[in-house]
């Protein structure tokens, strides 16, 4: 739905609409197309058992906003918003005032272009006294070379 109508329609900005112009978008179509990077847990279906079970810690993910849902939960309706993990079993659903403010901290990231941006596991050590290290290991989000 293009920006202007959904004011006009509700009389105020909802999240959505805050959420499309710190994005730089002019419809919702654009937000619902959308994929980010966000720290999320991934978990491994047992359809036997019809349950699933969690992969480990919560790492960057490129996700995609989950179109495929009960309509509370529809961008539109500026109430909540759902990622789900792109090619993995996983997501997670925000306020959509929330999600906001998870962009704006850098927490969830806009991917413009998934081929030009990878997610690279890094790993390091600091030297903390005499025959001591601290190792480091964290997630970057870096351009493809």
């Amino acid at each position: 739905m293009e920006i202007s109508k959904l004011v006009e329609a509700k009389g105020y900005k909802n999240s959505t609409v805050k959420i499309c112009e710190f994005l730089g978008f002019s419809d919702t179509d654009q937000l619902k197309r959308a994929k980010f990077f966000a720290i999320q847990e991934t978990y491994s279906p047992i359809p036997v058992l019809g349950i699933s079970i969690n992969n480990g810690d919560p790492t960057w993910r490129l996700c995609e906003v989950n179109n495929d849902v009960d309509e509370l939960y529809s961008v539109d309706e500026g109430y909540k918003i759902c990622l789900k993990i792109c090619n993995e079993y996983g997501g997670n659903i925000y306020y959509q005032s929330d999600f906001l403010s998870l962009l704006k901290s850098g927490h969830i990231i806009y991917c413009p272009d998934e081929s030009k941006y990878e997610i690279k596991h890094i790993t390091c050590a600091e030297k903390i006294s005499d025959g001591a290290i601290l190792i480091h290991e964290f997630d970057s989000i870096e351009k493809r070379k």
